[in-house]
């Protein structure tokens, strides 16, 4: 039998984002960093009066006016005023700190919350998340609705306090009892996980609808999910797509992706693929890096644009940087091929490095490749094998495959005819129609597994049907 070919890259089409395959649900971890956004809308009312005369007249002009005198003397509520005025409008933070902290001495919860975010974020303080803790409790039990919410984040997470998901679900139901809608969304989650709570999907949504109907547009993207994947209501995409429309059009990017998403597959709306890439490039403007991949495959197949493989590129080369490792891959495979720049065995390598040592288990068999072939890198054999393997335990049947061909010809490892026999077997029944095909040769040889022409002449149809050319022939 004449030895197979080293395996070459993985694929003439980079992988699709891996987003493609479904919508994604409103992640809590970007949570914390709404409550500052919220925070700041509440305050606004009290700040703007104080932000123009700081504007105008400077902070030293505006500290011999009645709001300082005011947080000196017995009126309270000038340190509010004044905490909020130096945090947003002078964006001296620690000076912040020091009247929030006098307000809340005196009693102002609100300024406790504030505190508390600035010791939850190390804004102006150092860093204290046990101290934040104990501002918002100080806040809650004065009547501040986002200091329930905020500790209750906390012991969801178990940040500065013992993790206790419970508790948490006490303190949003609390804030969410009290008016605060935020605290709703938050508390439908805990329901939906079942965390701290009994699993209930129905009550999540009716959670997450009053929420959305009282303008906290995470709630609105969450509904949209369920309606999306049929949880605890009856699957709707067309009410999942209004109700992405409404949380995009309020300023949810989670929203705008995920309506992307419907756009682009034709679920719950007419397929439109230039409203997807519109979607797609709000939502990539917004630091969503994932969106900058689907937009540049977008890109990449004229799908909805007009083809451009030098944007899809720069799309990636952001997303990549970013930290979104399928696009590391992609663009990876934009230097190996030379689509869209230059072509760069080497800088194509350092990308495959990137996205492997990310998790992008494709992106390693690539890598395999390299280094097999000494393509942009110094060969080496048996690191290659290593890479296969990393890919084919991460569940890639192609490195499975790869990894076969070297035990098959003690390439980089022991020669293992049985083994080789079994990556192959794997990767057959991944779905990989060269692996069937490897195996049929393996079948009809004898070479690792008992001969036997029927099986390998199965699997070589197995091969062919699946596109294999090559199999089509030994098949006849």
């Amino acid at each position: 039998m004449p030895p197979h070919a080293e395996p070459q890259p993985l694929s003439n089409t980079p992988l699709q984002a891996a987003a493609t395959s479904s919508p994604v649900e409103p992640p809590r971890r970007q949570w914390k960093l709404v409550v500052r956004v919220e925070s700041l809308r509440r305050r606004w009312k009290l700040a703007v009066i104080g932000s123009i005369v700081a504007v105008t007249i400077g902070v030293t002009g505006y500290a011999t006016r009645p709001d300082q005198r005011a947080c000196e003397g017995d009126e309270i509520r000038g340190c509010t005023y004044l905490g909020v005025l130096y945090e947003y409008a002078v964006h001296d933070p620690a000076k912040a700190a020091t009247r929030y902290h006098r307000g809340c001495d005196g009693g102002e919860a609100m300024d406790c919350t504030y505190l508390g975010i600035l010791y939850e974020e190390g804004t102006g303080v150092v860093r204290d998340a046990t101290k934040a803790a104990a501002l918002y409790q100080k806040a809650c039990d004065g009547g501040e609705v986002k200091g329930c919410n905020n500790l209750g984040y906390l012991y969801e997470q178990g940040s500065g306090v013992t993790r206790d998901a419970t508790k948490a679900a006490g303190l949003y139901q609390k804030a969410c009892d009290d008016g605060y809608v935020r605290a709703c969304s938050d508390l439908g989650y805990l329901y939906k996980q079942g965390t701290g709570v009994p699993v209930d999907a129905t009550k999540a949504g009716a959670l997450y609808q009053k929420a959305c109907d009282g303008g906290w547009m995470t709630g609105c993207s969450h509904l949209g999910f369920l309606y999306d994947e049929g949880i605890g209501v009856a699957r709707d995409a067309a009410k999942a797509a209004t109700l992405y429309q409404k949380a995009c059009d309020g300023g949810e990017m989670m929203g705008c992706r995920n309506l992307g998403f419907l756009y682009e597959q034709g679920t719950g709306v007419a397929r439109d693929a230039a409203k997807a890439a519109t979607l797609y490039q709000k939502t990539c403007d917004g630091s969503w890096m994932m969106d900058c991949t689907k937009l540049g495959v977008l890109y990449e197949h004229g799908d909805g644009v007009a083809r451009d493989a030098a944007k899809a590129a720069m799309l990636y080369q952001k997303a990549c940087d970013g930290g979104e490792w399928t696009a590391c891959f992609n663009l990876g495979f934009f230097y190996d091929s030379g689509t869209g720049v230059a072509r760069d065995a080497a800088k194509a390598a350092t990308l495959y490095q990137k996205a492997c040592d990310g998790g992008e288990v494709k992106s390693c068999d690539n890598l395999g490749g390299h280094y097999a072939q000494g393509n942009g890198v110094a060969r080496d054999v048996p690191k290659a094998a290593t890479l296969y393997q990393k890919a084919c335990d991460g569940g890639d049947m192609v490195g499975c495959s790869n990894l076969g061909v070297h035990y098959e010809q003690g390439t980089g490892v022991a020669r293992d005819a049985a083994k080789a026999a079994a990556l192959y077997q794997k990767a057959c029944d991944g779905g990989w129609m060269k692996g069937c095909l490897n195996l049929g040769d393996l079948y009809a040889q004898g070479t690792g597994v008992a001969r036997d022409e029927a099986k390998a002449a199965a699997l070589y149809q197995k091969a062919c049907d699946g596109g294999e050319t090559g199999a089509c022939i030994k098949a006849r």
